[in-house]
């Protein structure tokens, strides 16, 4: 689970990786050509590194919670549609309210029991993936 959601981050956070590491490359180029020493250069951009990965370890931890928390959340999302965690943007904002207007649908649907469906998703008997 930790390797997917490495790759799910990393895919999501690609642009600025990208300008991250364009920006080095650009100053790093700079440096050369006006005889600044090398020391100097890549000293600077270790410094950048330890910094962005700093960065990134703090936004990967929160992004790794939230996932944790809505794999929790995904459980008792069949009792009560409300028990979504904060979003974060407003993708994520209209995903949740598109959620809550699926669970509602399903509640209204005739015929259907939403206790038993509940009970049929603990068993293991609806596909949930």
């Amino acid at each position: 689970m930790i390797k997917e959601s490495i790759f799910s981050f990393l895919k999501i956070r690609k642009m600025p990786i990208i300008i991250f590491t364009g920006i080095v490359v650009i100053f790093g180029i700079l440096f050369y050509l006006y005889d600044i020493p090398f020391d100097a250069i890549i000293y600077g951009c270790e410094l950048s590194f330890v910094w962005c990965a700093v960065c990134l370890f703090i936004d990967f931890y929160k992004y790794y919670k939230r996932h944790k928390l809505l794999h929790i959340n995904r459980e008792q999302f069949f009792d009560d549609a409300e028990q979504l965690p904060e979003h974060m943007d407003i993708i994520e904002y209209d995903y949740q309210e598109l959620a809550k207007e699926l669970y509602q649908a399903k509640r209204n649907v005739p015929g259907i029991d939403p206790a038993a469906l509940r009970r049929e998703k603990r068993a293991g008997i609806l596909c949930a993936d």
